[in-house]
């Protein structure tokens, strides 16, 4: 365990809560007017030590925000926690001398035995006793159990989209697509200007740059049809008929020469670092990309010669997959939850009561350089068109994994050519291939 405490990174703290403190008066412009100013419940010259313990080796952005909490209660300390074995050593350390108050959760640990504890000792934050803003984030982000307890405090949003180069686009006079139709014709306009490939990502591996179309729209496909979403997880053969529309959209990529995919093979590998650093070479319209990888932009601008040499406006959009437009998947990744056997438990939901407001939220994301989790981030100039993407939420719309596997493969095995769409409707739930 390695222990991170708050007096480190003082010089770089302070040029970022300058900034945070910039982004929260743009911030605020943009709160709903129901939203009220937080107001602190307890003295303010309590005293206490928060632990935390995460997943995550530096955590600028807690830090951040704790920063500002201790302008409401200077008293008050924390201690993060990194723990290099997180998910096979956090049920234990809750009953540890050392035991956090405040310990990461996961939305993926729901369905497994041996993390039931940490969803039992959660304390529920839509208790009306701990007056939470809730209502800043969208319903269908909070992660709800059974019993309609909230368990954990959403950090940010992950999402699949495309990474727009704008300035390609006021080059060849084209505005960005938002719909199928006006996607396939700007594909069009750019082969015709010479650009191999319009739309590129990975093309091998799981994280294939199809994921990025089919994580979304899968889940669009059966958002409302909980009889789908039932055959899909237990693997039934008809189920397969389901994903029809979304095998005949990729077929339809590829055949139109919106993606080369040949191309993107010898472009591309599974590497992070290497597919940020190639859309920095200024001649890709649109990357198929995920919200994490986003995440990564900022850092690397300076590591690219050529977009150092001439930077470009970038942003990410919705994937504008259907006539109706493109579609934002939020899947909540991460997220806070108090251990309702701290003894700091005051403090603590005064922390997380704290956060749980559309400034301190979108601050935390924008740290993080990820997608915000409330219901405004239009002042996170990277992610704001996103907001006008078709709402999904993947923790109301459960896809197994192992579903998502079976779609990923048939799409890389049509794209490919080495399956119809008829063949990859008709196999679903019997794709072995280990991609």
């Amino acid at each position: 365990m390695k222990e991170i405490k708050k007096q480190f990174f003082r010089a770089f703290k302070l040029f970022l809560l300058i900034a945070l403190l910039t982004l929260t008066i743009s911030g605020c412009k943009k709160k709903s007017v129901s939203e009220k100013p937080f107001a602190p419940s307890l003295a303010a010259d309590t005293k206490a030590i928060i632990k935390i313990c995460g997943n995550y080796s530096n955590f600028e952005a807690l830090e951040a925000e704790f920063d500002r909490f201790n302008q409401i209660y200077p008293e008050v300390e924390l201690t993060y926690s990194f723990l290099d074995n997180y998910n096979n050593v956090i049920v234990s350390s809750l009953y540890s001398d050392e035991a956090p108050d405040i310990f990461f959760l996961f939305p993926w640990m729901m369905d497994k035995p041996q993390y039931e504890i940490l969803f039992e000792t959660a304390e529920d934050l839509s208790s009306p006793d701990l007056n939470m803003n809730l209502n800043c984030i969208y319903d269908g982000n909070l992660l709800k159990i059974s019993n309609g307890k909230v368990p954990m405090l959403p950090m940010y949003s992950q999402g699949h989209g495309m990474l727009v180069n704008e300035d390609l686009f006021k080059k060849e006079k084209l505005s960005v697509p938002t719909t199928l139709p006006e996607l396939l014709d700007v594909c069009r306009k750019f082969r015709a200007a010479g650009y191999k490939s319009p739309m590129m990502g990975y093309a091998d591996g799981a994280a294939n740059f199809f994921s990025s179309i089919a994580y979304p729209y899968s889940h669009y496909l059966v958002k409302d049809n909980a009889k789908a979403q039932k055959a899909l997880n237990n693997m039934d053969a008809s189920a397969g008929e389901y994903m029809r529309p979304l095998y005949e959209l990729i077929e339809k990529l590829v055949e139109t020469g919106c993606v080369d995919f040949n191309y993107c093979k010898q472009e591309f590998t599974d590497n992070y670092n290497g597919l940020i650093l190639r859309f920095f070479e200024g001649d890709i319209p649109m990357l198929l990309i995920t919200g994490d990888a986003v995440s990564g932009t900022k850092k690397r601008e300076s590591k690219s010669e050529a977009f150092s040499a001439s930077p470009f406006k970038y942003r990410l959009y919705p994937t504008p997959v259907t006539d109706k437009g493109g579609i934002f998947i939020s899947n909540t990744g991460t997220g806070f939850a108090v251990n309702s056997n701290s003894k700091q438990l005051a403090i603590t939901n005064e922390f997380i009561r704290f956060l749980t407001q559309t400034a301190e939220l979108n601050n935390l994301a924008t740290v993080k350089h990820l997608i915000p989790i409330t219901k405004d981030f239009s002042s996170d100039e990277l992610f704001a068109p996103m907001e006008n993407g078709i709402k999904v939420y993947a923790n109301t719309t459960t896809l197994l994994d192992d579903v998502q596997k079976q779609i990923r493969i048939s799409c890389y095995n049509i794209a490919n050519g080495l399956m119809t769409v008829e063949e990859a409707v008709e196999k679903y739930g019997k794709i072995t291939d280990t991609q």
